[in-house]
């Protein structure tokens, strides 16, 4: 792997981007931005998004009732397209499911 390029596996319920990489030895120490104040809640409608990923996924039954599990299924769909999928991330909450809704019907 090159010395600039890292995978780095997080979990959680806020946004972030990395200001600056602190220190790489022993570990990954980053100084971040939260782009949330909390979890944030994504208005916008979400039939259309339920919609558009049908022809994404072989079984529609596999597609989530859940608007939480049903952006993790997104995010997994788009992983293939990681600047746009960034770009989308640090998107203002009321812009997030319109750029979905946009981006989905592109591809």
């Amino acid at each position: 792997m090159s010395a600039n390029l890292f995978n780095i596996v997080v979990q959680g319920g806020r946004r972030f981007r990395i200001k600056y990489i602190m220190h790489e030895q022993p570990h990954i120490m980053l100084e971040i931005e939260w782009l949330d104040s909390e979890v944030p809640n994504y208005p916008g409608d979400y039939s259309i998004l339920r919609n558009l990923i049908i022809d994404f996924v072989k079984d529609s039954s596999k597609i989530p009732d859940d608007d939480n599990e049903l952006f993790g299924m997104i995010g997994e769909l788009i992983s293939a397209f990681p600047g746009e999928k960034q770009r989308i991330l640090e998107l203002p909450d009321e812009e997030v499911v319109p750029a979905l809704i946009s981006f989905l019907e592109s591809i």
